[in-house]
């Protein structure tokens, strides 16, 4: 047990040296300079112990019980020193390194997340784009062989057949297509700006012919007011709801 107490001495001495060398390293300086006046303790109750059973068995205390009880005390009291600042020091360190890092992660997910988001607003855009443009077309189309509105009464919404059907092939004209191919970005001319009709106010006149907004995209032009509303009844299934403004294409 003096040999312990000597080498437990020696080792809260080691500990502690690494320990102030370690101080800018996370964790590994916290278990150096923690670890020190653990080993200096366990060495000065081996060296005691050790002190004890030497007298009792000599009458007098052995001298590798001395040489380990006197370095386990100085190698506790210096370590605990190095424990009280460097090793308060690096667990503060490593603590705000853990929140810096949990921060990123949260950020980045934050980040990747916004980025998914607007890509999918993009695709959605881009999608209810191309549908109003076949939509148009096809609407003009038929109205080239029958200008009474009836060959497109299958692009119209059913609710809104009665109020549509009669002037849609005089206000639809070969450039209405182009129209909704074109955001209002950049300063583009005759362009829409797309917008989900629950958030516009054409939701009202949606809402009378019985249609549900939340499932209907309105287009518009600046300074023309609402363009054209379409509702889906099936996810491939888009008609005409409201129609306005569009002989007013250039």
């Amino acid at each position: 047990m003096a040999l312990a107490s000597l080498l437990l001495g020696i080792g809260a001495f080691v500990f502690m040296v690494l320990g102030f060398f370690t101080t800018m390293i996370p964790v590994v300086g916290s278990l150096f300079a923690f670890g020190a006046p653990i080993l200096g303790l366990a060495g000065i109750v081996t060296g005691g112990v050790a002190m004890s059973r030497s007298k009792a068995e000599t009458g007098e205390s052995s001298g590798a019980a001395i040489a380990g009880l006197v370095t386990s005390i100085v190698g506790f009291l210096l370590s605990l020193v190095i424990a009280l600042t460097c090793g308060l020091c690096n667990a503060a360190m490593t603590t705000s390194v853990a929140a810096a890092g949990s921060a990123a992660q949260n950020g980045g997910a934050a980040v990747a997340g916004g980025l998914g988001g607007a890509v999918q607003q993009l695709a959605n855009e881009a999608g209810d784009r191309i549908v109003a443009s076949s939509l148009v077309t096809r609407v003009h189309t038929a109205c080239a062989t029958d200008a009474s509105g009836a060959g497109a009464a299958s692009m119209i919404a059913p609710a809104a057949l009665a109020s549509l059907q009669g002037s849609i092939c005089a206000d639809v004209k070969p450039e209405s297509a182009g129209l909704f191919s074109r955001g209002c970005g950049g300063g583009t001319p005759d362009c829409t700006v797309r917008v989900v009709t629950a958030q516009h106010a054409e939701a009202d006149a949606i809402g009378a012919l019985g249609l549900d907004a939340s499932q209907c995209v309105t287009f518009t032009t600046p300074g023309e007011g609402t363009v054209m509303t379409m509702c889906q009844a099936t996810p491939n299934d888009w008609r005409i709801a409201t129609a306005r403004n569009l002989g007013r294409v250039q």
